[in-house]
């Protein structure tokens, strides 16, 4: 079975929206595919997708604002709306399928208001 990582730093500005694609790969072939979650200071969560079943698991995840962008079923993209700095940390989407295993991580820097009114004025 293969791994194909994906990493990608991503910087985001407070009170917006982030929208985090998971690896294309040919739809038809993915039988499960995975979000873990790593927050600064939070234990991980993850969401979690079973295309056979259509089932949707969510474990440990209690912050309302992560979730599916539109029906995983049909788009595996999370989404964070309206992002706070405890959104800072890593997201890992991961996908099962009959020829190996996709991850595509994501490193998110939360920008304040603060940090974005400094870089204007550099």
């Amino acid at each position: 079975m293969y791994v194909f990582p994906v990493k990608i730093s991503l910087s985001i500005l407070v009170v917006t929206k982030a929208v985090l694609p998971c690896s294309p790969v040919l739809w038809t072939s993915v039988l499960l595919a995975t979000w873990e979650i790593v927050l600064r200071d939070k234990p991980p969560c993850f969401r979690a997708f079973r295309h056979d079943t259509n089932q949707t698991i969510g474990g440990n995840c209690t912050d309302k604002r992560i979730t599916w962008a539109s029906r995983p079923d049909e788009n595996l993209a999370l989404q964070i709306y309206p992002v706070v700095i405890t959104h800072d940390g890593n997201y890992t989407c991961q996908r099962v399928t009959s020829d190996g295993n996709f991850h595509h991580e994501y490193h998110l820097q939360v920008l304040g208001k603060e940090h974005h009114i400094l870089t204007c004025f550099r």
